[in-house]
Order: structure tokens, then sequence, then C-alpha cells
């Protein structure tokens, strides 16, 4: 762990601003069958070509209440990859649309077992670039994705964070 921290920090020495970074964020997703959560996250962003970026994203939310055709309490990690385009509104300040596909791991804490699935993702959101290799992010989501015993785990939610760019 010790030498991913230190390849992490030296990949982003660079001094110029660039669509690629790895970045940390809190998340809160409102399902529809299941009280809203909050719960942190990770992302890693990669330019595949000018304006288009693939992103990596890994969440965990510790407990979630839910009911279906069964009451149930689950803890839930939205692993996910998609695609953004960007928007460069100046050189500091940019805006990014995407979607992508999820796979939910998903563990029965209490009630009857809750397979893993798979699902999808829409996301907006906006950065603001803070020093050559920091920037602030904010973007809204909606999953989409069903689970077992009928729990309709769809709904909106935002994440808010720091991506370290290079």
């Amino acid at each position: 762990m010790k030498r991913l921290i230190i390849l992490a920090v030296l990949l982003s020495a660079s001094v110029s601003y660039g669509y690629y970074g790895w970045g940390i964020y809190m998340s809160y997703w409102s399902p529809k069958d299941a009280d809203g959560e909050f719960g942190p996250g990770a992302k890693l962003t990669i330019e595949m070509v000018p304006s288009v970026q693939l992103e990596l994203r890994g969440t965990y939310y510790n407990e979630f209440s839910a009911s279906g055709d069964s009451d149930v309490d689950i803890r839930v990690v939205p692993l996910e990859a998609g695609l953004a385009l960007t928007l460069p509104v100046a050189e500091v300040h940019r805006l990014y649309a995407g979607g992508g596909f999820s796979y939910f791991l998903v563990d029965t804490k209490v009630g009857p077992n809750v397979d893993d699935e798979a699902g999808g993702y829409l996301v907006a959101g906006a950065d603001f670039q803070v020093t050559d290799n920091a920037a602030l992010f904010a973007e809204g989501k909606y999953t989409i994705v069903q689970l077992e015993h009928d729990i309709d785990m769809n709904g909106l939610g935002a994440n808010a964070g720091l991506l370290v760019t290079w």
C-alpha cells in the first residue's frame, strides 16, 4: 500500500493541468426502496482522446435499510467503469457528463440473502482546478439497478471531493 501511495504522488508531480487524475470523495445515494446513505469513494480518470475520458470508480455504502418483497439491511459497494465527455469552460474549470456500467457487490447484514447485481449509472458534474495538481469536483449521479427480492435501488445521488491531476 505504501508503494502505491508513493507511486501516485510521484505520478501527480507534473505541473500541467490534464484530464488524468485520481480522487477521493464523499458520496450520498438515495435509492427508491431504501433509506439514503453516505459513503466514501475513490476514482481514477484517464483521458482516452481529447474531451473523452475513462472513469473507474468505487464507493462503499455501509448499510442500507431496504424493503421490497422482504426487509433487508445490506452493505453495497458499486464498482463502476464508464466514459465521460468533457467541456473546458475556462483554463481551470470544466464540465463533464457521461455514464457507464456498474457491478454492485452486495453483502446482506440482516434479512434474506441478496446477490450481487449488474447495473449502470449516469453522471454530470464540474471541477475547478485550485492548484497545478489539485481540483475540487462535484457531480450529480443517477444509479440504475434492480436487486433481488424486488428491491429497486434506482435513485439520485451526489459526489463531492478532491481530484489529484497530472
